[in-house]
């Protein structure tokens, strides 16, 4: 608890010092995404006579095809987002590939944090323990 309040006061310090310092800050999060196709009732109208018997609907069901999305946005709006495969596990060297790219559109669509150090990424629930044993030092690490 006590190092998640040292973070806020040292973020609360940069944001006196530097106004701008909310705005260069990317963000991130995941969520899973149920495939699901379901054929919605205006879709399955069909034309039957005054005599003819209702259709049966077919119940839907939650679908078990899961993918998982990431999203990264900044003040400015999207920056980049990514699906990850069906059936791929986000594991170090797939987050990586994840960080390289968006690396990659970082730099294409905004050319103002060309530089590192222009900005910082903050990616909630990601291990700690990934930066200190196994991303490239430097490239997404301090």
């Amino acid at each position: 608890m006590q190092l998640r309040l040292d973070a806020c006061g040292d973020l609360i310090d940069m944001a006196d010092q530097n106004p701008n310092f909310p705005k260069t800050i990317v963000t991130g999060d995941k969520t899973w995404c149920l495939r699901n196709d379901p054929e919605g009732k205006r879709h399955s109208i069909e034309w039957q006579g005054p005599g003819s018997p209702k259709s049966k609907k077919v119940r839907n069901e939650k679908s078990c095809i899961k993918t998982m999305f990431m999203v990264f946005f900044d003040s400015e709006g999207l920056v980049h987002t990514e699906f990850l495969p069906e059936g791929t596990m986000l594991n170090v060297s797939m987050y990586v590939e994840i960080l390289k790219s968006l690396l990659h559109r970082i730099k294409r669509v905004r050319p103002h944090y060309a530089k590192q150090g222009d900005w910082a990424l903050f990616h909630d629930h990601t291990l700690p323990f990934w930066c200190r044993s196994s991303l490239p030092r430097g490239e997404f690490c301090p």
